[in-house]
């Protein structure tokens, strides 16, 4: 006798092929797992009605049978014990992974005790042939098998009964009134049977779409949103609007992108701006900064809100630092020059997120103004910074002073241009740190 687990498989190789042929067999593990939560779930309700049951049919035994009641009751509490005792075990690792092989072998003693009750009680053909029937029921709907396993279930509990019916002797009349009885509830339980599995796979089939689709919807919105700003919008919060210090906030811009765009093929253009952006997203996740937008060929991050809430200036400076060289390294290999501007700025700034259909997290301020307008003003290559992100950074990296500037709509700001990494710069840690 084969091992369960491979009388299993080709069980519900053979339930797929031939009775699902439109079932995928890639998704039949899959769907073995939630059909199994979904049986074990009715088994729970199932086996409680039967227990109450039961206990009812003792008591009305007691009233039909005393002669006999004995054998009644010993068949009616092993129903109870066993129900009794099966409930905890599909808690059992075990029990959930062969489920669909178990419950069928747990099942036949209780065909087979029902059929000893037949035989063993008088006038028990006519009594307890709605318990038959119950049975073959229980086999079909009550407890959610695989349609293979039910139809075993009724030829086994149709054999029990015959064997019961011939042992005794029975006659012309009860071998024709208790099988007419008996095929009638087969062919009622397994058309009931075989809509339920089929039902059950097409729901799995449609959940399964249905969950592939949010996940593309999820990581649609996670490219958009900060997942911190995702969670709190699923929590239930209506309006997204923060007030957070310090928040750095950076600026990149390409030297020269609109000669560039005129001399330049469009798919060239193209591509180059989408290996840009790969590229400093790749950066920015590297040392946890917050990607805010793309605005044309300008590139907007920020740390101290969003994911990268805990994050400070020295994080946005590696992140230049790095996205100077790596764009360097690409304008080499595409054959140009390809320059960036920078312009930092740490302060108080608005974050939030706004519109229904197409929703944006962004933020607004005075230093949001200032960043921006320091990269206009940065030389190419130039990482320029305001002094509040010089003095969260001084000391770590090599910084020189770039004089007072005429900042548009600000007034005269001092500046300063980040030149590398000190020797306690971010790079000498782990990022993490």
């Amino acid at each position: 006798m084969g091992h369960p687990a491979i009388m299993r498989g080709k069980m519900l190789t053979l339930s797929n092929r031939v009775l699902f042929p439109w079932f995928d067999n890639e998704d039949e593990n899959s769907f073995l797992e939630y059909y199994a939560e979904e049986t074990i779930t009715s088994l729970k309700y199932a086996l409680t009605a039967t227990v109450a049951l039961h206990l009812l049919l003792m008591i009305s035994d007691w009233l039909a049978f005393r002669e006999e009641f004995l054998i009644l009751a010993y068949y009616h509490l092993y129903i109870i014990i066993s129900c009794g005792m099966a409930v905890p075990m599909f808690s059992m690792s075990l029990m959930k992974k062969h489920l669909f092989v178990l419950v069928p072998i747990f099942w036949i003693p209780s065909a087979m005790a029902i059929a000893i009750v037949m035989y063993l009680v008088d006038k028990a053909f006519d009594a307890y042939i709605c318990g038959v029937v119950f049975t073959l029921l229980y086999a079909c709907c009550a407890v959610r098998l695989l349609f293979l396993s039910v139809v075993v279930c009724c030829l086994l509990q149709v054999a029990f009964i015959n064997i019961a019916l011939l042992a005794k002797s029975a006659g012309a009349d009860a071998y024709t009134y208790t099988n007419f009885i008996m095929i009638y509830a087969v062919t009622i339980g397994l058309v009931l049977s075989f809509t339920i599995e089929f039902l059950a796979r097409r729901n799995f089939i449609l959940r399964t779409k249905l969950d592939s689709e949010r996940a593309k919807l999820d990581a649609i919105l996670r490219d958009i949103l900060p997942a911190s700003i995702l969670s709190r919008i699923r929590s239930g919060e209506r309006r997204i609007a923060d007030l957070s210090s310090p928040v750095t906030i950076l600026f990149a811009d390409i030297v020269g992108f609109t000669k560039f765009t005129l001399e330049q093929r469009p798919e060239f253009v193209v591509d180059t701006l989408n290996d840009l952006f790969t590229q400093l997203d790749e950066i920015a996740a590297r040392h946890g900064v917050e990607k805010i937008k793309t605005v044309g060929d300008a590139y907007m991050a920020a740390v101290g809100i969003g994911d990268a809430v805990e994050k400070d200036a020295a994080s946005m400076a590696e992140f230049a630092l790095d996205a100077r060289d790596a764009v360097a390294m690409l304008g080499k290999h595409r054959g140009i020059e390809l320059r960036l501007r920078f312009g930092i700025a740490t302060g108080r700034v608005v974050s939030g997120v706004i519109g229904n259909s197409r929703p944006v997290f962004d933020t607004w301020g005075l230093q949001v103004n200032l960043a921006s307008r320091l990269e206009g003003l940065a030389p190419p290559n130039g990482i320029l910074l305001d002094k509040d992100t010089t003095d969260v950074i001084s000391g770590r990296y090599e910084v020189s002073d770039n004089g007072l500037r005429d900042v548009k709509g600000i007034g005269h700001v001092p500046t300063y241009l980040l030149v590398g990494r000190g020797e306690n710069s971010r790079s000498k840690f782990s990022i993490d740190d």
